[in-house]
């Protein structure tokens, strides 16, 4: 199999892997390091000759979590690279889906195992990138208004590098047997908050023809939040700008605030508990790189004419501990939901426990008991979080696109079930890698039934990238979602439900998305 392959800035050789040739390890910018550390990505130099692509590139800077994420690739601030898996590098034009990894914004790299594009591209007949960004304080961290505009930092640095993968896409994808015109940019949690970023983004207008999110619903941070964690790093470090530019990698990721440093300190009527989320790395929101509201912008038309695929996993907030009591149940709602008066909880528990009384179907509800204030609760968790704000940007853009919805309802087989369907639990199978180790194997599940619903939205995803519908025989017909709520229930059992969850759903309509979505991020 041919492997190479020829950009806009020289040739690259890549590695065969039977079914697909990779080029890994692909610079898409100048690494932003030194003088452009804080600024908007640069174009990368060109090279002659062959320029080997055969291992991956840095992970971004980061703190790295052994265990939890799965980064092999050293951490480095020089981590501006992507990674293309093709079936040919020829002119057939096939679709191309790029990757945007979550982990928070603090974490992650396109190089995870189970990020492996070579099974949904050989499966699909389609080209796969996969990409890195600056995350943390490098691609997240708003310092312009704290150092008087010495350091550019707008707090979106790393949403622009996403920019300048996709332009890099728009430039040299041909080369490697992909169609320009057909681009799909999917992604899950933190990937996918970022795509919902970018299709209220101007700067991204044209570089995707179809969306696929993957819980991540439509926040930004707003300027005066962003600023104040800026405040809080140059309190570390030094207002200085050279102080900030010559600052190590390692003390910048020191001087954001852990959870632990913030516990118990006031903010106005809150507490810091409440919102740990104004001091987490987040893009923001200024007016310029990304609009001040992104759910507006979407509803205005930002995206018009992009098909948009979003769904969520159904138990992706199981947080609240097993034995909790609906008061400390209550208790812990307030906290995380400080916007929703605190004496509507008992209310809105029951409504919710009524609902699943009344419903206690496993492919809906998952395991038994599903009354539980632990369940109850999660449950509301899961819907503030993720799922409400992901239907609210679904009906906003369903007047500009297409729009098909999902939930994911496969059990982890983590902690014996307890679990459920968790936050992240869907990637494998769309990769096509949830067998690909004992370890992925552990989170996903393994087998017939696994690998069949793995065939199963790869198969839907590759659909719904050639063609804008997800519809495929192994998951049947997919309608749009309109004003019947037409829902795929993907997990055990594959199969369209019109609004399920919609009492539920229905609690929350009185709200606005100012209590819907955490204040410090709308």
């Amino acid at each position: 199999m041919t492997t190479l392959a020829h950009t806009q800035f020289g040739t690259l050789e890549g590695v065969d892997r039977g079914a697909v040739s990779a080029f890994l390890g692909v610079p898409y910018a100048a690494p932003p390091i030194h003088a452009l550390r804080w600024h908007p990505p640069q174009a990368p130099l060109a090279w002659d000759g062959v320029r080997p692509a055969k291992t991956f590139g840095n992970a971004a800077a980061q703190n790295l979590m052994p265990g939890v994420h799965g980064v092999a690739e050293p951490p480095d601030e020089d981590c501006l690279y992507l990674n293309v898996w093709t079936p040919g590098v020829d002119d057939h034009k096939r679709p191309v889906m790029v990757w945007i990894h979550g982990g928070g914004f603090e974490i992650g790299a396109g190089s995870q195992a189970f990020y492996d594009g070579a099974k949904l591209a050989s499966r699909g007949d389609v080209v796969v990138v996969t990409i890195n960004y600056r995350m943390g304080p490098f691609g997240f961290l708003r310092l312009i208004d704290a150092t008087g505009g010495d350091v550019p930092a707008t707090g979106s640095e790393g949403m622009l590098d996403m920019v300048a993968a996709l332009e890099w896409v728009a430039g040299s994808i041909a080369g490697f047997g992909g169609d320009v015109g057909n681009v799909t940019v999917f992604g899950e949690s933190a990937g996918a908050i970022a795509i919902a970023g970018l299709l209220a983004m101007p700067r991204a207008r044209g570089l995707f023809a179809r969306a696929i999110v993957q819980s991540g619903p439509p926040y930004a941070r707003a300027v005066k939040e962003a600023n104040m964690l800026g405040e809080t790093v140059v309190e570390k470090i030094g207002r200085d700008a050279g102080a900030l530019f010559g600052a190590s990698p390692d003390d910048l990721l020191k001087a954001l605030p852990t959870v632990n440093d913030l516990r118990g300190v006031s903010f106005g009527d809150q507490e810091f508990d409440a919102v740990y989320a104004i001091h987490r790395p987040w893009f923001t929101a200024d007016g310029e790189v990304v609009p001040t509201s992104v759910l507006d912008a979407i509803d205005a038309g930002s995206a018009a004419g992009v098909s948009l695929l979003a769904g969520t996993t159904r138990d992706e907030m199981r947080m609240i501990p097993p034995e909790a009591s609906d008061e400390t149940a209550h208790r812990i709602l307030g906290a995380i939901f400080p916007r929703v008066d605190q004496a509507d909880w008992p209310l809105q528990m029951e409504c919710y426990r009524k609902a699943r009384a009344a419903d206690p179907t496993p492919l809906i509800f998952g395991p038994s008991n599903t009354t539980t204030a632990q369940l109850v609760a999660s449950a509301i968790h899961t819907d503030l979080n993720i799922r409400v704000p992901t239907i609210r940007l679904l009906d906003a853009h369903r007047k500009h696109g297409s729009v098909y919805h999902y939930v994911f309802t496969w059990t982890s087989p983590l902690g014996d079930g307890t679990r459920g369907a968790l936050h992240g639990g869907e990637i494998a199978f769309v990769f096509g890698t949830h067998n690909q180790s004992a370890e992925i194997s552990r989170l996903y599940g393994a087998g017939p039934a696994a690998d069949a619903l793995s065939d199963a939205m790869q198969d839907a995803w590759v659909a719904f990238a050639r063609t804008g519908d997800p519809s495929a025989s192994a998951i049947g017909e997919w309608p749009p979602y309109d004003e019947s709520r037409s829902t795929q229930l993907i997990g055990e059992l594959c199969e369209v439900q019109a609004d399920p969850w919609g009492k539920e759903r229905a609690v929350w309509e009185r709200y606005d998305d100012a209590v819907i979505m955490p204040a410090n991020l709308i």
